[in-house]
């Protein structure tokens, strides 16, 4: 059987599936102002009546837009519950960081906005490997001359340093090596619940 991979990428407003079939990578974007599922449900099952079975599927759990995390979560249960099909889950912003460090080579973070006075993130290449709640201004003065990049780059306008808008996709999911370590099949939600 050849292989089949599809991804699915919802922790941002930019909503991304992407399918490898038998090494042939294809994409497809929505960008809304805020996660409906009345419209990403049928963005995602419009072109899979056109698609073979898939025996993988890898979802991002964030951090970011919860709604749209735990939607994507719940469709891939459903798909694989018959059984068959693989679903890995990742990070979104380590998938995200992993395509970025392809690209640069120093030190770099990726933030995103948290809403009660914090911002989560975590810096990529300087051994600090774990995301966390800061507000602005700590991370301000951790970051300096810092690389950030942000799915939220408007809402960090704000901040003392240069924020990159740049998005986690469904295609960073697809570049990970297979043996690249799973995650838990839950969101990265870094508020404690209230």
């Amino acid at each position: 059987m050849s292989e089949a991979i599809l991804a699915i990428e919802w922790s941002s407003t930019r909503l991304s599936v992407a399918w490898n079939i038998s090494g042939e990578v294809t994409e497809q974007v929505l960008e809304l102002k805020r996660f409906q599922a009345e419209v990403a449900l049928p963005f995602l099952e419009g072109f899979l009546a056109e698609l073979p079975m898939f025996t993988e599927i890898r979802i991002g759990r964030g951090p970011g837009n919860y709604s749209g995390i735990r939607q994507s979560l719940a469709w891939a249960f459903g798909y694989v519950a018959p059984g068959g099909t693989d679903l890995k889950v990742y990070s979104s912003g380590v998938a995200q960081a992993a395509r970025i460090s392809s690209e640069i080579e120093k030190p770099f973070a990726v933030l995103g906005d948290a809403r009660r006075g914090v911002w989560w993130g975590r810096v990529f290449g300087n051994g600090k490997d774990d995301w966390r709640l800061q507000p602005p201004e700590a991370w301000a003065e951790e970051l300096g001359e810092m690389p950030v990049f942000s799915q939220e780059a408007a809402r960090l306008g704000s901040a003392a340093f240069e924020v990159i808008a740049d998005y986690p996709a469904a295609k960073d999911l697809l570049l990970l090596p297979d043996d690249f370590p799973e995650e838990e099949s839950l969101p990265l939600y870094l508020h404690p619940a209230v």
